[in-house]
C-alpha cells in the first residue's frame, strides 16, 4: 500500500551532522529506546510495506506505559492496512473492489472518510487525483500483476481507463460506499498513508505528547519541539535514486504543527524492453504513465492525508499545470523540482529547477 515519496522528507537536528542523524532515522529495524531525559521515546517499524517512525521529545512515560503506546500504534497501523490495502485479499477495499452489485456496500468509518476525501480531491484537481485507478495501476505492472515486457496495447488502456472516474464511486453514509459500475476497483494508496500517519499523532497527543513526529514511509506530521527545544527541521532530497538518504539535500523547512509529504518518478517504476522507464504514476485522462520535466514535489499543508493526496496530484499535473493549481488550494503550499532537459537517474543537482508556491518560503529554516 505505498506511494514512493521520492522527495523523502527527513527530520533535522542540530547538534549532530547532517548525514549522521539521517542515517539513523532510516534503519529498518524495529526498537523502542527507552531512556530517561528529553529524548526518551523512539518508536520505529514495519508497515504498510514500508517503514514508521514515533519520537516523543520531552517523554515521561514509562516503560510500561511505552510498551502499551506501542502495542497501541501497532494495533493501529494494523487496523488501517486491514481496512484500505489492495494487497490483502480480505481488506475491506479489496472486497469493496470485488462487490459486484450496485447496492451499498459496508465497509469502516475510516474508509468511507479517506474515499470522501479522496474524491472531493479528485473535484478540486479536476480528476488528476483519481481513487479509482485500479485497473490502470494493475495493467502497468505497479499492482498485482507483474511489469508488462511492452507497454500494453493500446486497446487494453482504453478498456482499463473505461473502468476508472471517480464519479463511478459514491459515499452513500457514513458507513457504505456503492459503485456505478460493477468492475471499478479503487486504490487508495495515495491518502491511506497520510490519513495513517495523522492517526497516530492524534493516538500521541491522547497520551499527553505534545512534541512529536510521526513518519511512515517519507510522510510527516510534527507538533511542537524537538529534543532541542526548536521547531522540527525536515529535509527535502533531490530525486537521486540510490543516494544516501540526506545526501542531496534541496530545501529544509519548519512546517510547524502541519504535514510535509511528497511524490516523484524516481523510485518506483519499470523499464521496459525498448528502454523507457514508465513512472508508478499514471495520468488519468490518458491512461498512461506521466511523461513530463516533474520529477518531484513536495507539499505543506495542516494534514497528512491532505499533503499526500496534493502531491500526487500536482506531479499528475505536472510543471506546467501543477505550480499554478497549488495556489488555488488553501493552507497548502508546495515545492517542485524539474528537470531541466529531459533528465533521467543520473541528472547532477544543477540540473534541476527548483520552484516554490508563494507562501512556501514563508517555511524555510533559518
Amino acid at each position: 500500500m505505498t506511494d514512493a515519496a521520492p522527495s523523502r522528507p527527513h527530520p533535522f537536528r542540530r547538534t549532530a551532522p547532517a548525514a549522521a542523524v539521517l542515517a539513523a532515522f532510516f534503519i529498518y529495524t524495529y526498537f523502542v529506546r527507552e531512556v530517561p531525559g528529553p529524548d526518551a521515546l523512539d518508536i520505529r517499524g514495519a508497515t504498510m510495506g514500508t517503514t514508521y517512525q514515533v519520537r516523543a521529545a520531552g517523554s515521561t512515560l514509562s516503560v510500561k506505559d511505552v510498551a502499551d503506546l506501542r502495542m497501541e500504534i501497532e494495533r493501529y497501523l494494523d487496523g488501517i492496512n486491514q481496512a484500505m490495502s489492495t494487497y490483502l485479499p480480505d481488506s475491506e477495499i479489496s472486497r469493496f473492489n470485488a462487490h459486484r452489485q450496485p447496492t451499498p456496500f459496508e465497509v469502516s468509518a475510516d474508509l468511507v472518510r479517506v474515499t470522501w476525501y479522496a474524491l472531493e480531491l479528485s473535484r478540486l484537481s479536476n480528476g488528476a487525483f483519481d481513487p479509482t485507478m485500479g485497473p490502470l495501476i494493475d495493467l502497468w505492472g505497479f499492482g498485482h500483476s507483474p511489469p508488462p515486457e511492452s507497454p500494453p496495447d493500446p486497446q487494453a488502456v482504453e478498456q482499463a481507463r473505461a473502468r476508472t472516474g471517480a464519479h463511478l464511486v459514491e459515499v452513500v453514509d457514513g458507513r457504505h460506499l456503492a459503485k456505478a459500475r460493477p468492475d471499478v476497483e479503487m486504490n487508495l494508496s495515495a491518502a491511506a498513508k497520510g490519513f495513517a500517519v495523522d492517526g497516530v499523532s492524534l493516538l500521541l497527543a491522547d497520551r499527553g505528547l505534545t512534541n512529536t513526529y510521526v513518519e511512515i514511509g517519507g510522510e510527516i506530521v510534527v507538533r511542537g519541539t524537538n529534543p532541542e527545544g526548536l521547531p522540527w527541521r525536515i529535509g527535502v532530497e533531490l530525486p537521486q535514486p540510490g543516494a544516501f538518504p540526506g545526501e542531496h539535500i534541496v530545501r529544509v523547512v519548519t512546517p510547524g504543527n502541519q504535514a510535509v509529504a511528497g511524490s516523484g518518478d524516481y523510485r518506483n517504476y519499470h523499464v521496459d524492453d525498448a528502454g523507457r522507464r514508465r513512472s508508478h504514476l499514471i495520468d488519468p485522462v490518458t491512461g498512461y504513465p506521466i511523461d513530463h520535466r516533474l520529477a518531484s514535489v513536495s507539499v505543506i499543508a495542516p494534514n497528512c492525508m491532505a499533503a499526500d493526496g496534493i502531491a500526487t496530484a500536482l506531479m499528475i499535473m505536472g510543471p506546467e499545470s501543477g505550480p499554478t493549481w497549488i495556489e488555488s488550494m488553501p493552507n497548502a503550499e508546495a515545492l517542485f523540482v524539474i528537470r531541466m532537459s529531459g533528465g533521467d537517474d543520473k541528472s547532477a543537482d544543477g540540473d534541476f529547477e527548483i520552484r516554490t508556491s508563494s507562501g512556501f518560503e514563508a517555511y524555510l529554516a533559518e
